[in-house]
């Protein structure tokens, strides 16, 4: 008998081991990363948990709201530092060929968050300054947000408009700051060196630049340069055979225009096309380290796009991003251009084409993600606050002739305008306001 209660016993305790055991195991099976990180920095409302995991064109998007954390398979190859990142809007990163600079904050690193609480707007800035692009206008924006916020410009020691008067960026070329100071904003015309402006600008700062059509950015430079005293040749006739004009005239690749003859976009991001003219590969190549060195590449084209992108990705405010197009050239200056002629010049800057290809669909994929019905909503604000600011500040223009042979047009304030501070600072020409920078910074 009492080895028949012994053997019961034991077989009661048995079993309510293996009870509690599942119970055990049911508990944890449902405990959320939430429950298992108990610190403010993850105490997030669980009934906010979704996620969005895709992959498109080679990049893998994560969204993700609440405390969710990307597991592994979600991530692919990615890099093991972003496994930890609580991410809340979709955030484009490289799934192959992904390489991290580790002394280098990532663009995944400075998305902000989704709350309004928890933005705050960034101030470390780089504008690589493209030609005949529209960067006039985003320069004009970036130093009006740094002279507003009383910020420290990295502004080119010959005190003009260009770092080594073009060629290749180099920290020497920088005016120095007094000891203890930092860097915050950069925006005059500078070729793209990598490691030198991340040896001059700090860890976190956001990089950007932009790019237009290779088309109209020819026509563009082709007038604003005269280079019809240069070839000896209207624009019309050099498009029929730009080679043949550009070989006959080698010299000119010496002179001070030689950025801007072909590819000028790629060459102000540090590709130099030869003679013989560029590799494929090696336009791939230079697009895809592009890709991961800048934050944001804006489209001329769709500027308003772009400028929201820009306000979204710096938390900035609308004030911070409203504009005036600046330095457009008078309408009877610009050429019309047939589908032949168009095709030509592709043709001639083939590997702008393709960095601009290339730029302009990650922009309608950044697009996409930031929600097309929150983008037209944004467009139409930004329309009317431009709109309003244009009633206060503009009484119209005028032209103004430069590099004696181009027309473009300057604004005229309305009295209002005149005794306001924003307005002068939205319609001050570029090389006046780079003056009166450089003479703050000399302050310090």
């Amino acid at each position: 008998m009492t080895d028949k209660l012994i053997h019961q016993f034991l077989t009661l305790l048995l079993l309510g081991t293996i009870s509690i055991m599942l119970l055990a195991v049911f508990c944890c099976d449902n405990v959320s990363p939430t429950h298992m990180r108990n610190s403010s920095k993850y105490n997030r409302n669980q009934t906010t948990h979704r996620k969005e995991v895709s992959i498109v064109e080679s990049q893998v998007y994560i969204k993700s709201e609440g405390s969710y954390l990307p597991k592994e398979e979600d991530l692919q190859t990615v890099d093991l530092a972003f496994r930890n990142k609580n991410v809340t809007k979709l955030v484009p990163i490289s799934v192959t060929h992904f390489t991290r600079d580790q002394n280098r904050t990532s663009p995944l690193d400075q998305v902000e968050e989704s709350s309004i609480t928890s933005c705050s707007p960034k101030k470390n800035i780089v504008l690589l300054k493209t030609h005949k692009t529209g960067s006039s206008t985003l320069q004009n924006i970036l130093y009006r947000f740094g002279d507003s916020h009383d910020l420290n410009f990295a502004l080119p020691l010959a005190r003009n408009n260009y770092f080594c008067f073009n060629e290749n960026f180099s920290r020497t070329c920088v005016a120095p700051l007094p000891r203890g100071y930092q860097y915050n904003v950069l925006a005059n015309h500078a070729r793209w060196v990598n490691s030198e402006f991340h040896a001059v600008m700090p860890s976190d700062t956001t990089y950007i630049t932009v790019l237009r059509h290779p088309s109209t950015q020819y026509e563009s430079l082709y007038n604003y340069y005269n280079w019809k005293d240069v070839f000896r040749v209207t624009f019309q006739d050099f498009v029929k055979n730009p080679l043949a004009y550009y070989l006959r005239n080698k010299e000119v690749t010496h002179s001070r225009f030689h950025h801007s003859l072909r590819n000028p976009s790629l060459y102000d991001l540090g590709l130099t096309t030869p003679l013989q003219g560029l590799k494929e590969d090696d336009i791939y190549e230079k697009v895809k380290s592009l890709d991961e060195e800048f934050h944001l590449v804006l489209i001329m084209e769709y500027i308003e796009e772009s400028i929201i992108l820009l306000k979204d990705l710096m938390c900035w405010s609308w004030d911070d991003v409203l504009y005036f197009q600046t330095n457009s050239r008078a309408t009877n200056e610009v050429q019309g251009m047939t589908e032949e002629v168009i095709q030509r010049l592709i043709k001639w800057n083939e590997g702008d084409w393709i960095l601009y290809r290339h730029f302009n669909e990650t922009l309608w994929t950044k697009v996409e993600h930031y929600g097309k019905e929150r983008m037209k909503e944004d467009i139409a604000t930004l329309r009317r606050k431009i709109n309003e600011k244009t009633t206060k500040c503009i009484a119209g223009t005028k032209h103004v002739t430069e590099l004696k042979q181009i027309t473009i047009n300057r604004f005229q304030l309305t009295p209002a305008g005149s005794k306001s501070s924003e307005c002068q600072r939205m319609v001050r020409p570029a090389l006046t306001y780079l003056y009166e920078l450089n003479s703050k910074m000399s302050t310090l």
